[in-house]
């Protein structure tokens, strides 16, 4: 890492550049002709002052926001968290460090001091695991952190609105035209060593995410009429999910890992897996995933009901499954499925087992009324 790069971060933070922006706040900063957007989450652990280059990265982040209210399970978290793009500056103490991490901290030439934040600095690339910078971003780095020591002087003369508001009284001394019906955002420019500021309109809905995104899923319609002559499976129920598998896989030796997504069908049940998709390309996968599901129904029968746990799982399948009467129903996930969903790389290891009955061996497990062994499994039961 330059120097430079370690001389301002040091600076930034004896600054501590992060109090004068809000939780709620989005801050423009302008090099060169290009747009970067800060965003700083300051009620996390680490503290994290996030940096994405124009409106494509800074959606990515809007996926962490609650536009509706819908509270999002660990798994939506996590692949909202592992499909962020940007730079970021993660801000440490002490007591939240890991002995990784605090090497980390001091292979990017930082010391780590009692009571204070240690810096550590990363890229996030869609689905992949951190990486470090490089030279370039290092560069733009500098002058964003520079841009930012000179924007708390400045904005520090007007005084914070609240904790998740930092620029209110700033944008009233502008007397801005239509400040009542129009959102702004303040843009710092870097010109040289100047740095100047002007108040941006702003469209937060604009970023929210839009269902016009999600591709157009074609059904073939002689294999809808197939599944709906397929035999019903008696008393069988099954569960579906679209959701990004928490392990990380390499396509070849030379690619880089990626978190693949996966389209999980199980038996309710008994945990069966009935079929199982991996693909690091979602869309892609979801265009191509229901010739694979109507024809494991037309050839295998089809079960009396589908639970989803996601509203994007729930929509798409309601979708391709429309006609094929199969019940489609969505409910909050349970703490089991969300354990055997997540445990699900473990599971592929294992050869697709989802209990040992090895410490219990001989034992009749099927016996009416059995809870001898007590390892909790459906079988014992």
């Amino acid at each position: 890492m330059n120097k430079q790069l370690v001389e301002i971060t040091n600076k930034a933070l004896d600054a501590k550049i992060w109090e004068f922006l809000g939780s709620n706040d989005i801050f423009a900063v302008e090099k060169d002709g290009v747009r970067y957007y800060i965003y700083c989450s300051n009620t996390e652990i680490p503290l994290s002052i996030r940096v994405m280059k124009g409106e494509k990265q800074l959606k990515s982040l809007t996926s962490l926001f609650d536009f509706d209210d819908t509270q999002k399970t660990d798994m939506e978290n996590f692949e909202n968290f592992m499909t962020l793009e940007c730079m970021e500056l993660n801000l440490f103490l002490p007591v939240d460090m890991e002995e990784d991490t605090k090497r980390e901290i001091e292979a990017q030439g930082f010391s780590i001091k009692d009571q204070s934040y240690s810096p550590l600095f990363s890229v996030a690339e869609k689905n992949t695991l951190r990486r470090n910078l490089v030279a370039d971003e290092e560069i733009t780095l500098t002058a964003i952190l520079n841009a930012l020591i000179e924007s708390k002087k400045y904005f520090s003369a007007f005084g914070k609105t609240s904790a998740t508001s930092s620029f209110q009284s700033w944008f009233d001394s502008l007397n801005l035209k239509d400040s009542d019906k129009v959102d702004y955002i303040p843009l710092a420019k870097i010109e040289g060593s100047e740095v100047s500021f002007v108040a941006e309109p702003f469209d937060w809905y604009s970023l929210a995410p839009s269902k016009k995104d999600l591709p157009l899923i074609e059904v073939p319609a002689p294999m809808v009429e197939e599944v709906k002559k397929a035999k019903k499976l008696k008393s069988a129920i099954y569960d579906f999910e679209i959701y990004l598998l928490p392990a990380p896989f390499s396509e070849d030796e030379n690619s880089k890992p990626q978190y693949p997504y996966a389209f999980l069908l199980t038996d309710k049940k008994t945990k069966e897996i009935i079929d199982l998709q991996l693909e690091f390309d979602l869309l892609k996968e979801m265009k191509t995933y229901p010739v694979i599901i109507l024809d494991v129904f037309a050839k295998n029968g089809k079960p009396q009901a589908i639970h989803c746990y996601s509203e994007r799982s729930y929509n798409y399948l309601s979708g391709v499954l429309k006609g094929c009467d199969i019940n489609i129903m969505q409910e909050s996930m349970s703490d089991e499925y969300m354990d055997f969903a997540l445990q699900l790389p473990h599971l592929l290891q294992a050869g697709g087992k989802t209990h040992d009955h090895s410490e219990h061996e001989g034992h009749d497990c099927s016996s009416e009324g059995c809870d001898d062994c007590g390892c909790g499994c459906d079988d014992c039961q």
